[in-house]
């Protein structure tokens, strides 16, 4: 669809989930879609990190050709138990319609879809061309690294300046569309907003993640992680809380003796404490910011970690940490910020995904939002909407789930003025949207 050879439809920036949902569907649309990634490899290591999809989200891009019908198992419903006393007593149940999966599953899943890339945990063929006439081509660069970005606005294109690591050489594209999905640390939102740097901001409290298969747990375990059912466990006299679901083992099957329990432990930890120091401080003595990821985790830290979970976690949650491998766990210091602007330069650069909103992980919302991003983007790209009503229903659903999040996290893990502040907030931002679309009708009806 360019006019010219030279110049790229689209160039996405960050190869991650965001990145490869917006690749996939522009590329159906009929566009020719670059993505430059930084890491070297096209194979990743499984991150251990569940991801729900709701039924909504599966439908909509069942619609544009691309199944995710059988990525993971089904959800049906939430439990919320109270921790009373070493006992669990359930307070509510809430309906999750969805299916759960693993990072890597659906990354190889988009990737067979996006430029027909196939490995053994994503075995089935990708989509042949004929199935689909007027696709464009997806090409996917590994070692890529965006050092500078130019927009020339009398051709209304941008330059992308990027480094290839294997070779140490350097190179330019020119694009129609320039899409940062790189991520909560983007290259590409610095280089947009050099004068308003966006802040992530500690939220207090560390996840604390890991995996065990389901077949090593007591039958009081497998009651508990049983298929369709996630159990949050609110301990709330020692400010942390649980949430556990089952997610495909790292070979893609997920049968209900092959599945892996996904454990996440959300637990209070002042900023640089010395509890803070410890647990994120690697084998090697590097002190890590954000993610201490997996296999880097010292023993000491770990064997701290599994004394408070001694003393303050109830049957079976106990043995689900017990159980985790020394190499699986890792964790993550919660943090959030939202950017303040998502579309650049009239539509040629758009921020989505992590780059733009990094919510707390409470929600289990972030993969559909960036789904959903995915979804308006090709529409305004087309033409079928346009950059102001993306800009305004992207914005309006991502400032909202930012602070719901924030009422998740805070309503067992913060004090109480904390969590009134940040439902009153919640509060506003929904008031304030309910309001607009009363007054001037939807977005995007």
């Amino acid at each position: 669809m360019s006019d010219r050879k030279d110049i790229h439809d689209v160039v996405i920036v960050g190869g991650s989930l965001s990145g490869l949902l917006s690749g996939v569907l522009l590329k159906r649309c009929g566009y020719n879609v670059t993505i430059l990634e930084q890491f070297h490899s096209d194979i990743r290591k499984s991150q251990a990190a569940g991801i729900g999809l709701t039924d909504q989200v599966r439908k909509l891009f069942n619609s544009a050709g691309v199944s995710l019908d059988d990525v993971g198992p089904s959800m049906e419903q939430v439990h919320f138990y109270s921790s009373v006393n070493g006992k669990l007593e359930i307070q509510r149940v809430e309906p999750y319609p969805g299916v759960m999966t693993g990072w890597n599953i659906l990354f190889y899943r988009l990737r067979a879809h996006f430029d027909r890339f196939i490995t053994p945990v994503c075995p089935q063929r990708a989509p042949n061309a004929s199935d689909y006439p007027d696709e464009g081509e997806g090409v996917y660069k590994t070692g890529a690294k965006v050092t500078s970005i130019e927009y020339l606005r009398s051709e209304k294109v941008v330059l992308v300046h990027y480094d290839d690591l294997s070779t140490n050489a350097s190179h330019t594209l020119k694009t129609r569309l320039l899409i940062g999905a790189d991520g909560g640390n983007s290259t590409i939102r610095k280089l947009l907003l050099p004068s308003r740097p966006v802040l992530r901001k500690y939220a207090g409290y560390m996840a604390w993640r890991g995996t065990i298969p389901r077949n090593q747990l007591s039958a009081l375990g497998k009651d508990l992680y049983r298929p369709g059912i996630a159990p949050i466990i609110i301990n709330p006299a020692v400010k942390s809380y649980t949430m556990t679901y089952l997610i495909p083992a790292d070979d893609g099957r997920f049968g209900p003796d092959e599945s892996l329990v996904n454990f996440v432990w959300y637990d209070y930890c002042s900023a640089n404490s010395p509890v803070y120091v410890r647990s994120m401080t690697d084998v090697d003595g590097n002190l890590h910011r954000w993610t201490l990821p997996p296999g880097k985790m010292h023993p000491d830290a770990w064997e701290a970690q599994l004394g408070v979970a001694r003393k303050t976690l109830p049957p079976p949650l106990d043995e689900m940490v017990e159980k985790i491998s020394s190499d699986r766990p890792f964790i993550t210091a919660v943090s959030d910020f939202i950017a303040p602007e998502c579309v650049f330069h009239d539509g040629h650069v758009v921020l989505v995904g992590e780059a733009f909103c990094m919510a707390r992980p409470h929600s289990g919302r972030g993969t559909n939002e960036a789904a959903r991003q995915a979804l308006h983007l090709a529409d305004a790209v087309q033409g079928k909407i346009t950059w102001r009503q993306y800009r305004t229903e992207v914005t309006n659903c991502a400032t909202l789930n930012f602070h719901y999040s924030r009422v998740f996290g805070l309503w067992t893990l913060g004090g109480r003025f904390a969590q009134w502040w940040a439902g009153l907030q919640y509060w506003w931002v929904g008031f304030r949207i309910r309001l607009s679309e009363r007054l001037f009708g939807k977005v995007i009806p």
